[in-house]
């Protein structure tokens, strides 16, 4: 036996005793990078104050943020250009075959997903993160 295991951070802080834990630094603002196509940039400008409200979005998690940005930009003109040309295009040899942006938009959809869920982007992930839920979406707060 080794002894008592260490308490997580979480515990220590229910304890009284503060995490010694060493926080990255706090981002006031953040510019979007200019190469991010238009549906990146808007999910930037949307998204990167209430991440850096909450604290949610640090110096160590710009890079992550980037790739949940040009992920989510990549899905939807991936989903476009299947809607505008059919979710089938003609194969070899007069056979159908499923558009080749549809790889694209799942492979970049499963990307986003997993990104948003360690930003805390869906109620199940933010519960997980210990993270407030974001003030004056529900309804019944005024109760």
């Amino acid at each position: 036996m080794r002894g008592r295991s260490q308490k997580t951070p979480k515990e220590k802080a229910l304890s009284g005793k503060p995490p010694n834990v060493p926080q990255p630094d706090v981002i006031k603002a953040l510019k979007c990078p200019s190469w991010m196509p238009l549906q990146g940039k808007r999910l930037w400008k949307n998204l990167s104050g209430e991440l850096i409200k909450v604290r949610a979005l640090t110096v160590l998690d710009v890079s992550s943020f980037e790739a949940l940005c040009l992920s989510y930009a990549l899905m939807r003109k991936s989903a476009y250009e299947m809607l505008k040309d059919g979710f089938t295009v003609p194969g070899d040899k007069g056979t159908i075959k499923k558009h080749p942006s549809f790889s694209i938009y799942k492979s970049n959809s499963d990307t986003f997903r997993r990104f948003a869920e360690q930003f805390g982007l869906s109620p199940a992930s933010r519960q997980r993160l210990d993270m407030p839920e974001p003030p004056g979406r529900n309804r019944w707060n005024h109760l």
